[in-house]
């Protein structure tokens, strides 16, 4: 009788077991979701009516854009209007289109002002005043915003001190706001887009039609040289080798900076890119163990070697001449 209680509290707790590890199984198959209370949890254990979109749903859907993706969701309307670049409205049943929020990898999509205060689109101030938080989805918002901010700021008062009041000034602020955006696209996508570097050389070379930096010949000469430098470099590498070192975004830009700047500048933004490249470039594999085979942005450096030439650059020149 006894073996016969003992087998049965066996059987009772090894059941009681398996149902706890069934419904813990169950419980972390569950989507984790974050509201905002900034806390994680399960979508069953939410109060608010959730649905999990998962990536298995995507593929069964088939579906071909987000607007057919959402429009299998129960509750949410989309409208699309219009042809080609057409606008597309996402609305809850019983709620205005500026009430829904749409996020993918936690990126708001829709208007930039779409339900935000005025104060969230002023550099560096929204971010203090916000905490590092966006006031919608409040996810964390990266450092990079305010520093590329704080960075774009101090060199243009610096331009402004150092160039007076001006339209060489203006100039030389759209020239320096290129190379910033040209440094952070580099950095973030190893990439220098036709879109920035293109107009950006056509405009040097208008700016110095009246000798703005530079001679219009010195400029065109700029053009050629700063391109064709980098194109020799980058062929004479890739026979030896076999492999590229740059990306012909880098011959652009260089043939940019130098109609912007002149020819006789290239080789002190060439010197100081190259420094600037190897001390960053040690730095990292020292610091962080960056490994030497992965791919390094050159746009960046380059745009340090063009902000030295445009503040200093004829003064190191007179500079270095003068030891002859």
């Amino acid at each position: 009788m006894q073996k016969c209680r003992v087998t049965a509290l066996a059987v009772f707790y090894l059941g009681t077991a398996m149902n706890t590890l069934a419904a813990n199984a169950e419980r972390q198959e569950q989507p984790v979701i974050v509201t905002a209370t900034r806390s994680a949890q399960t979508a069953d254990a939410a109060l608010a009516s959730v649905t999990v979109i998962s990536r298995q749903d995507i593929e069964r859907q088939q579906a071909r854009s987000i607007q057919d993706l959402f429009r299998g969701v129960p509750g949410i309307n989309v409208v699309n209007q219009g042809g080609p670049g057409k606008a597309t409205f996402m609305q809850m049943r019983g709620t205005e289109s500026d009430h829904v929020l749409v996020m993918i990898d936690n990126i708001k999509v829709g208007s930039a002002t779409s339900g935000t205060t005025a104060f969230e689109n002023i550099p560096i101030i929204s971010y203090i005043v916000l905490r590092g938080h966006c006031s919608q989805c409040h996810a964390n918002i990266s450092l990079r915003y305010p520093a590329v901010e704080a960075t774009t700021a101090l060199l243009s008062g610096f331009v402004a001190w150092h160039f007076g009041f001006s339209i060489i000034a203006v100039a030389a602020l759209f020239f320096v706001w290129a190379l910033i955006a040209l440094a952070v696209i580099d950095i973030n996508t190893q990439l220098l887009p036709d879109d920035i570097t293109l107009p950006l050389l056509w405009l040097g070379l208008i700016v110095n039609m009246d000798n703005g930096f530079t001679t219009i010949l010195s400029a065109v000469m700029g053009a050629i040289l700063g391109y064709l430098s980098l194109w020799s470099i980058y062929w004479s590498f890739k026979i030896i080798t076999g492999k590229e070192g740059m990306g012909y975004g880098d011959f652009k830009l260089l043939s940019a900076i130098g109609a912007w700047l002149g020819w006789n500048m290239l080789p002190l933004v060439i010197l100081f890119s190259s420094l600037a490249g190897a001390i960053i470039g040690i730095g990292l594999i020292i610091a962080t163990k960056f490994r030497k085979n992965l791919p390094m942005p050159f746009g960046p450096y380059l745009v340090v070697g063009a902000l030295i030439a445009l503040f200093w650059g004829e003064y190191l020149n007179l500079a270095y001449l003068g030891l002859f």
